[in-house]
């Protein structure tokens, strides 16, 4: 936080998870799916200073999360796609008010694009996406710091690549996007 030169803060996560992903393919159909279960445990503290008083918590949290997708091979070279994923973050770091650990952000992405083999070696995706998160954490008061939660973001947006093979070593990767991002609802 650039105004607070004396602002120190002491956090540690740790996280165990699971995963599981398959793809099947059927014909010039590939499906995909997936499920992450993820434990967090989040310590954090900061101590006083100026203008700041002092705080320590942890927190515990766990989430199932997924996703899915569908992917088409129109030809060898071409395909289409659509993906659709959660997230899930735990804000533990964020003192909230009287010192309260914040509520995890949670995150749904959806994503439509297509791949084209332009030659042999370098391929370009394009692709447009919408992201709708939850407790996003937001600054309510720098001194005493607190935090609070968005009750809504969205962004929306575009991105398309290219990925060669200069050489046998060498990989070049140019990417551009476009995002508007919005607060939907405030809490």
């Amino acid at each position: 936080i650039r105004d607070r030169p004396f602002f120190t803060q002491s956090r540690v996560s740790k996280s165990n998870a699971f995963y599981f992903q398959d793809q099947i393919s059927w014909g010039n159909w590939r499906l995909l799916a997936g499920l992450r279960n993820e434990q967090v445990n989040t310590s954090s503290s900061v101590p006083s200073d100026p203008t700041t008083a002092s705080y320590n918590y942890s927190q515990t949290e766990s989430a199932t999360t997924g996703r899915a997708g569908v992917l088409y091979m129109i030809n060898p070279a071409t395909s289409v796609y659509y993906s659709i994923s959660q997230s899930f973050i735990p804000n533990g770091g964020y003192p909230g008010v009287n010192n309260t650990p914040l509520p995890s952000s949670r995150g749904l992405q959806n994503e439509i694009g297509v791949k084209h083999t332009v030659w042999k070696g370098l391929e370009a995706t394009a692709s447009l996406f919408q992201i709708n998160k939850t407790n996003v954490p937001a600054l309510l008061s720098s001194s005493p710091l607190y935090f609070t939660v968005n009750g809504g973001e969205q962004s929306k947006g575009w991105e398309a690549s290219l990925v060669g093979q200069a050489t046998s070593s060498l990989r070049m990767i140019a990417n551009a996007s476009g995002i508007n991002a919005t607060v939907t609802s405030a809490t």
